[in-house]
């Protein structure tokens, strides 16, 4: 049975369009909603080249030119095509969507050549961050043997990073953070003698299977919608614990009333040392009645609800600070 929905948007003309979809459930209106955009991102496109204000630099463009041969030139591929790339990865994976702020000023102000040159130099800048890091041995410090990851063009201002691996929470926002900071310090350069700096949005998922990019921009959307630089939507764990969403709520009194609620410690380290923490942090983590970890994505909001979270944080404050007492911190 299909339900109705609406999806509000801009069209090639700046003013508001609001379109109503009959379909399955609300990913599917999402994803019809993205190849909406795609297809006025291409629009778009072909008259910023019409109206370019300025000419890009020669010698930026050969130096980019030169050090994207190195590192290998962006897909052209749609969201559709991206996603059974992904799709076709056996495991468990994060796909990151990077997002300029803003960028349509930026080809309205200096010209669709000189907006392209940027997201070639900023794919430049994260491929020399990765690689850093990775030669620091900050990926190893969490079980990262080899570092493994693709970078896509899926929109004229959006990069997509599919990373190769399960990575911890505490390493995704470590990565964003140091690729957030590096792009935003950068000096881009629009013409022989000034400069523009950029601010980016990252939305990010751990996810498998079809939905994988869909959830990615889920997230960047939230982040937009909520004004953050960086959201995460874990779809893997919402997905892998479908099975209690039907009894979340007996799940939360079991955990109070048998004790199980358990915390689980990440070491946080500053952006510029990766080699000692400075601090910890407790995560909340409970337990079904199968065994399985539940991480706070299936229970928080509903613990919320039911007024059942005071009761989850007053077990998880006691058991912090047990292992403290242990350990003599």
């Amino acid at each position: 049975m299909s339900t109705s929905y609406y999806v509000s948007y801009r069209g090639s003309d700046g003013k508001p369009i609001e379109k109503r979809f009959d379909s399955e459930n609300i990913d599917d209106t999402f994803r019809k909603g993205m190849e909406i955009k795609e297809k006025l991102d291409l629009n778009k496109k072909g008259k910023n080249m019409r109206t370019t204000l300025s000419k890009p630099i020669k010698e930026v463009l050969t130096n980019v030119n030169e050090k994207k041969n190195s590192s290998g030139s962006l897909s052209k591929k749609t969201m559709q095509e991206h996603q059974a790339v992904i799709s076709s990865y056996n495991g468990v994976a994060i796909v990151s969507l990077i997002d300029i702020v803003a960028f349509d000023d930026i080809n309205i102000l200096y010209g669709y050549e000189t907006g392209a040159r940027i997201v070639s130099e900023m794919q430049t800048m994260i491929e020399d961050t990765l690689e850093t890091m990775d030669a620091n041995g900050v990926f190893l410090k969490h079980s990262v043997k080899v570092f493994s990851y693709e970078m896509y063009d899926v929109h004229a201002d959006k990069l997509c990073l599919f990373i190769k691996h399960d990575l911890n929470h505490r390493l995704l926002d470590l990565i964003i953070k140091q690729l957030s900071k590096n792009i935003s310090k950068h000096k881009f350069l629009v013409s022989d003698e000034s400069h523009i700096h950029i601010n980016t949005t990252f939305g990010a998922t751990k996810s498998e299977g079809s939905m994988s990019l869909l959830y990615a921009e889920k997230a960047l959307q939230e982040a937009k919608k909520s004004h953050n630089s960086y959201v995460f939507y874990d779809g893997h764990s919402i997905g892998t614990n479908k099975h209690i969403l039907n009894n979340v709520y007996g799940t939360l009194l079991d955990n109070i009333k048998q004790e199980t609620v358990t915390p689980y410690f990440q070491g946080i380290f500053d952006v510029d040392n990766y080699t000692v923490p400075y601090k910890f942090e407790s995560l909340m983590r409970l337990v079904d009645s199968e065994g399985r970890v539940l991480s706070p994505e299936v229970f928080m909001e509903k613990s919320k609800e039911y007024r059942l979270y005071t009761q989850l944080m007053s077990q998880m404050i006691e058991k912090v600070f047990d292992v403290m007492k242990k350990h003599d911190v």
